[in-house]
Order: structure tokens, then sequence, then C-alpha cells
């Protein structure tokens, strides 16, 4: 009874070796069998603890069509191994054993970054900062890829020339050694075999060694009533306007710090309240708006919010009233320090 096995989808006939590639479908063709009796096929899986299937039944993934052909969808690297065809009748069987192999492509989980040897745990997985002279290396972290894949760098969207300070290992790190301003940029690194290719891009940032003195602005020492806020200065990168301590900027003449006038509304109590707006008969005071103090400043600097409770009363029993002008009701909401956080550039 001569059997024969062709190819369909998504993989290749080599002889009986088949492969197919992860999380696709890999179909196997329908067993030629003669005989006679007609002989029927039957389906044996090594890889899933020597599962039997026949035309017409399924089990999870896999499916024997009415016609012998076997389908897997989703494809698992773990549906690699042998599979065997059977065709047997009432005066003997013959079958076919045949090898599949799954192909999984390259996909990248981590871009590792590395400063002077040391891993760098950083908010922006796609962000690494160097200080000139510094080695840093960048890695790409791929989870399991077959064939094994090749790892390519590119420097703003071209080849990166690797000789001198730029090298690479056999993992496909790329190193970067006394690294300069003429640095800084997006390196790329994609990942490659066969059947797929993955990328992922770092930003590198070789900062300046200038530092600057910028404004830094305290909170108000009263949230109503005429405060003082305090403006000092503080040292930071000129380029990135990150913090650094204030030594670094030693050579540089500091800004004089002062104090400055802030919160000058009045603080509004019951007392203040009938002092100012209670005037004649108590009962018949005209209604009011009185707008109370205002919220602490949801932000420190560069723009916040303050609230504050606005009511028509009585001014001078403070009981709720009606008859009070729309058009004159004071402001509910109001923005606040809307001065730049680093200060004055100017």
């Amino acid at each position: 009874m001569p059997l024969g096995m062709s190819s369909l989808y998504n993989r290749y006939d080599l002889g009986h070796s088949l492969f197919g590639v992860e999380g696709r479908i890999l179909y196997v063709d329908a067993v030629l069998a003669k005989g006679y009796p007609e002989p029927k096929i039957t389906w044996t899986f090594d890889f899933d603890n020597g599962t039997t299937l026949r035309p017409g039944e399924s089990l999870d993934r896999y499916h024997v069509f009415e016609n012998g052909t076997l389908r897997i969808t989703n494809v698992s690297y773990h549906d690699q191994g042998l599979v065997e065809t059977i065709a047997n009748n009432s005066v003997g069987k013959d079958r076919v054993v045949s090898a599949i192999t799954i192909y999984v492509p390259p996909k990248i989980v981590e871009l590792r970054t590395f400063r002077n040897r040391q891993l760098i745990k950083r908010p922006f997985e796609f962000y690494l900062m160097a200080r000139p002279a510094d080695s840093v290396a960048m890695q790409c972290v791929i989870t399991r890829a077959s064939p094994p894949p090749s790892y390519r760098w590119f420097r703003n969207g071209s080849p990166v020339v690797f000789g001198g300070r730029f090298t690479t290992d056999a993992s496909g790190c790329l190193i970067i050694s006394n690294v300069a301003k003429i640095d800084s940029d997006v390196y790329e690194c994609v990942t490659s075999n066969m059947v797929g290719e993955d990328r992922r891009s770092v930003f590198l940032e070789v900062e300046s060694l200038e530092r600057k003195w910028v404004r830094k602005y305290l909170p108000c020492s009263r949230e109503c009533g005429r405060g003082k806020r305090l403006i000092t200065s503080e040292c930071r990168i000129s380029i990135t306007n990150f913090k650094v301590d204030d030594n670094e900027c030693s050579e540089l003449r500091r800004p004089m710090s002062i104090r400055v006038t802030c919160n000058p509304e009045p603080c509004l109590d019951g007392a203040t309240v009938k002092k100012w707006f209670c005037r004649g008969n108590k009962s018949t005071s005209k209604p009011s708006w009185i707008a109370f103090n205002w919220s602490k400043c949801s932000n420190v600097c560069g723009r916040g919010k303050q609230r504050r409770k606005v009511e028509c009363v009585n001014p001078c029993t403070l009981e709720k009233a009606e008859g009070c002008s729309a058009s004159e009701k004071p402001l509910r909401h109001r923005r606040c320090n809307e001065f730049r956080c680093y200060g004055d550039e100017s």
C-alpha cells in the first residue's frame, strides 16, 4: 500500500520533514493510501503524549478533516516533534513518520542599557543619559527564536559602522566607549531570522558639561492675607534641566535670593464678613455674594488650580439667601502659580 504526502500551507515538505511558523496554521496533507478493503487513516503525535486522531475528530488545536488532512491552528513551539500517519485495513497496515520543526520569529521583550558596566534602571525604557567619557552598552533581550536570529544596529536610520569606539559582542550588544556629545542620537536594534523580525529603539543623550543657575520658587508662606515667597536658585544642566548638586555651579555667579509678596487677598471669616457687608437692619440687608478663602494651589509652579466656596447669603446673618445677581457672582476657580518651575531663563 503506497503512501504519499504533499505540502500545503505555511510549511515545506522536505521528504518527511515539515516545518511551520509559531502562531500560524500548519496543514499536513491527506495521506494517499490505496488498498482493499479501503484503508482507514489515523494520526498519532509523539509531542502530545501519543494522542491519536481519526478523520472528523478534533482535540484542542488539532483537527483531522474527513479527507485525512491534518490542521494545527496557532502553532506552538511545543508542536515540534514526530507525527505518524497510519493507514490500515483488515489485511495489513503501512505508516509514514514525519518530523515537524517549528520556526519562531524573534520578539524583543526588553532593551537593556548599561553605563560603565552597570545596568541602568530608569523610568523611561527608551531613554539613556550618559556623561562624556562614559562607556555605554545597549542589548536586545528576546524571547526564544528559531532558527537563532541575527542582530543589526542602526543610528538614525543608517547602519552603525563598527570600529574604533563602536563595537559589538556575540550577543549582539552595541558598545560605545568614551562617549562624546556627538554620539547623542536614536539607536535601533533589529533582530531577525528567516521567519520574522522585531526592532526596538533607544535615545542616547550625552549631556553637556555646561551648568547654570535657575530660579527656584518656594511656596507662599500664607494662603491668604498677604504672605511672602522666597525665590532662590539651584544648579541644573543646561540642556536637560536636570538638577545637580549646587557645588557643580560653584564657579558661576549665583543670583541673589529675594522675597516677594504673594496671596494678598484677605482671609475671610464670619466676623470679617459682617464687618464689611452688614449695613443697617439685619432683617432687610440686601443679599450678597460671599467668596471665601481660596484653597491651596494644586501646584507650587508650572500652573496650578485653586477653588473657593461662593454663596449667596444675608451678609449680617450669614444665612443662605436668594436674589444675588448672577452677573456679579465671583469666580469659583482660577489658575495660580503660572510661572515656570525651573525659573526665568532671561
